[in-house]
């Protein structure tokens, strides 16, 4: 984390080297911002990150951006530095740069991409109902839902079992398995045919699932897109912080970063499509009492 002091300020940082977009270049952000305000005596031992306004016009305002690396084999290795870029996000404009809720989200989320950490746990496949973690876009800025209350933000510390779509039982939950999330909210997507989007509402993980929303509770073989993406397949799960990478691409307890012999994280990533502004989801429901 940055503690020296303000850093000059940026509408965009960084910027795209591709024609589609598709890749992040993170030259201003080592040169202009990490090497001049960051001592690399601290390289061993901390990660490094800006509250960032933007980062290029053509990413759309993402959320932000974890210096990971791509492909996956890559990405799961850990980084050491991160963006939190809310900037336009938030109204009225006492939330210019996001809600608190918001922030706290997604530093957390980018954290834990530094950490080796992905958004569906054994992969990049988002809105998992069985991944109760920040690293699903579906908690990203609200948080679990937890004894009573949303906003509770954290990693997944279970392992769920995976869910078939094309096979699905609606009278397990999400059990059974060794500590039973009794006291966790999931949630349901539905699609709304009239209105042709998806609505999502909460349901308690211990609890019958609808999971093809057809108010009839079935035992299996229920066929449903419970993530929302067009397909069916099998969903997996993880539990967060018995994966945790905390060697930062190697960097992280080497005593050689601090004199730069390790490399400080690709130059150029691939990224990784963050949430947008336009796609928050609205703030959840209460969710049923256990």
């Amino acid at each position: 984390l940055h503690g020296g002091g303000p850093v000059p300020y940026e509408d965009y940082l960084g910027s795209d080297t591709s024609t589609n977009c598709s890749s992040y270049d993170w030259t201003d952000f080592q040169n202009n911002y990490k090497n001049k305000y960051f001592n690399l005596n601290r390289a061993p031992i901390f990660h490094y990150m800006i509250f960032a306004n933007s980062l290029p016009s053509c990413m759309n305002g993402s959320s932000g951006i974890s210096r990971n690396g791509w492909p996956d084999s890559v990405f799961v290795k850990g980084a050491t530095d991160f963006i939190v870029s809310l900037g336009s996000w938030g109204l009225p404009l006492h939330e210019l740069h996001g809600s608190a809720a918001e922030r706290e989200g997604t530093f957390i989320h980018e954290l834990g991409h530094n950490l080796g950490l992905r958004h569906g746990g054994n992969d990049h496949v988002n809105y998992k109902p069985n991944y109760l973690s920040v690293m699903n876009y579906d908690f990203q800025t609200s948080g679990l839902y937890r004894s009573g209350s949303w906003y509770h933000f954290d990693y997944s510390n279970f392992l769920l079992p995976s869910l078939n779509e094309s096979a699905l039982s609606e009278t397990k939950g999400l059990g059974p398995q060794t500590g039973a999330p009794l006291n966790y909210a999931t949630l349901l997507w539905c699609y709304d045919t009239p209105n042709h989007k998806w609505e999502a509402s909460p349901v308690m993980a211990s609890a019958n699932i609808d999971w093809n929303c057809d108010s009839t509770i079935e035992k299996s073989n229920v066929k449903a897109d419970i993530n929302g993406d067009g397909k069916y397949t099998t969903l997996g799960s993880q539990n967060n912080w018995a994966s945790i990478t905390f060697k930062g691409g190697g960097t992280i307890g080497n005593p050689l970063a601090a004199g730069g012999i390790t490399a400080q994280g690709p130059a150029t990533t691939y990224w990784v499509e963050e949430l947008k502004a336009d796609q928050v989801p609205p703030a959840p429901p209460n969710a049923p009492q256990p």
